[in-house]
Protein backbone atom coordinates (compact mmCIF):
# COMPACT_ATOMS: atom_id res chain seq x y z
CA UNK A 1 0.00 0.00 0.00
CA UNK A 2 2.79 2.46 0.95
CA UNK A 3 4.45 1.80 -2.47
CA UNK A 4 0.81 2.07 -4.26
CA UNK A 5 0.50 5.53 -2.89
CA UNK A 6 3.55 6.64 -3.26
CA UNK A 7 3.81 5.66 -7.27
CA UNK A 8 0.40 7.33 -7.45
CA UNK A 9 1.36 10.92 -6.11
CA UNK A 10 4.10 10.46 -8.63
CA UNK A 11 1.88 9.96 -11.71
CA UNK A 12 -0.18 12.50 -10.18
CA UNK A 13 2.70 14.79 -10.29
CA UNK A 14 3.78 13.88 -13.64
CA UNK A 15 0.27 14.32 -15.22
CA UNK A 16 -0.15 17.89 -13.43
CA UNK A 17 3.52 18.97 -14.49
CA UNK A 18 3.26 16.93 -18.13
CA UNK A 19 -0.24 18.22 -19.16
CA UNK A 20 -2.02 21.53 -19.39
CA UNK A 21 -4.60 20.21 -16.65
CA UNK A 22 -5.67 23.88 -15.88
CA UNK A 23 -6.81 27.17 -18.04
CA UNK A 24 -5.73 29.39 -15.21
CA UNK A 25 -2.39 30.31 -12.89
CA UNK A 26 -3.96 29.53 -9.60
CA UNK A 27 -5.65 26.52 -10.46
CA UNK A 28 -1.99 24.78 -11.54
CA UNK A 29 -0.88 26.11 -8.13
CA UNK A 30 -3.62 24.42 -6.34
CA UNK A 31 -3.07 20.96 -8.00
CA UNK A 32 0.84 21.26 -7.26
CA UNK A 33 0.14 22.05 -3.47
CA UNK A 34 -2.19 19.16 -3.60
CA UNK A 35 0.39 16.99 -5.27
CA UNK A 36 3.15 18.49 -2.31
CA UNK A 37 0.77 17.79 0.37
CA UNK A 38 -0.20 14.20 -1.17
CA UNK A 39 3.53 13.84 -1.09
CA UNK A 40 3.94 14.56 2.14
CA UNK A 41 1.20 12.13 3.28
CA UNK A 42 2.72 9.60 1.82
CA UNK A 43 6.14 10.15 3.46
CA UNK A 44 4.36 10.03 6.64
CA UNK A 45 2.41 6.78 5.80
CA UNK A 46 6.33 5.43 5.13
CA UNK A 47 7.61 6.14 8.17
CA UNK A 48 4.55 4.90 10.31
CA UNK A 49 4.96 1.47 8.55
CA UNK A 50 8.40 1.48 9.85
CA UNK A 51 7.83 2.54 13.26
CA UNK A 52 5.30 0.00 13.44
CA UNK A 53 7.16 -2.77 12.53
CA UNK A 54 10.32 -2.07 14.61
CA UNK A 55 7.71 -1.73 17.62
CA UNK A 56 5.96 -5.19 16.30
CA UNK A 57 9.93 -6.75 16.53
CA UNK A 58 10.11 -5.21 20.15
CA UNK A 59 7.09 -6.54 20.73
CA UNK A 60 8.10 -9.94 19.89
CA UNK A 61 11.64 -9.74 21.73
CA UNK A 62 9.76 -8.69 24.84
CA UNK A 63 7.52 -11.77 24.49
CA UNK A 64 10.63 -14.06 23.45
CA UNK A 65 12.53 -12.53 26.97
CA UNK A 66 8.65 -13.16 28.94
CA UNK A 67 8.52 -16.76 27.60
CA UNK A 68 12.24 -17.21 29.21
CA UNK A 69 11.40 -15.76 32.65
CA UNK A 70 8.16 -18.01 32.20
CA UNK A 71 9.81 -21.18 31.80
CA UNK A 72 12.84 -20.22 34.42
CA UNK A 73 10.35 -19.61 38.07
CA UNK A 74 7.21 -21.34 36.55
CA UNK A 75 8.58 -24.70 35.31
CA UNK A 76 6.00 -27.13 33.27
CA UNK A 77 5.80 -29.25 36.41
CA UNK A 78 4.42 -26.89 38.40
CA UNK A 79 2.14 -25.32 36.36
CA UNK A 80 0.57 -28.37 35.73
CA UNK A 81 0.24 -29.35 38.98
CA UNK A 82 -1.49 -25.70 40.08
CA UNK A 83 -4.04 -26.28 36.69
CA UNK A 84 -4.91 -29.63 38.15
CA UNK A 85 -5.70 -28.02 41.76
CA UNK A 86 -7.59 -25.06 40.11
CA UNK A 87 -9.56 -27.61 38.31
CA UNK A 88 -10.55 -29.09 41.48
CA UNK A 89 -11.32 -26.28 43.18
CA UNK A 90 -13.58 -24.95 40.52
CA UNK A 91 -15.71 -28.28 40.54
CA UNK A 92 -16.04 -28.67 44.02
CA UNK A 93 -14.85 -31.89 44.28
CA UNK A 94 -12.58 -31.58 47.68
CA UNK A 95 -13.38 -30.74 51.57
CA UNK A 96 -15.39 -27.79 51.82
CA UNK A 97 -16.58 -28.44 55.30
CA UNK A 98 -13.25 -26.33 56.26
CA UNK A 99 -14.80 -22.89 56.48
CA UNK A 100 -11.97 -20.71 58.08
CA UNK A 101 -11.21 -17.44 57.54
CA UNK A 102 -7.78 -17.59 59.14
CA UNK A 103 -4.71 -18.92 57.25
CA UNK A 104 -3.98 -22.26 57.87
CA UNK A 105 -1.55 -23.13 60.74
CA UNK A 106 -2.70 -19.75 62.54
CA UNK A 107 -5.19 -20.55 65.34
CA UNK A 108 -7.77 -18.32 66.23
CA UNK A 109 -8.22 -16.59 69.23
CA UNK A 110 -11.32 -16.69 71.43
CA UNK A 111 -14.05 -13.96 71.10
Amino acid sequence: MKEDLTEQVAYLRGLVEGRDLTTGENTKVLWKQMVQILDLAAGEVRRLGKEQEQLKEYIEAIDEDLGHLEDHYYPAENLEEEEAELQISSTGAGDTSDTRTTAPGVEETPH
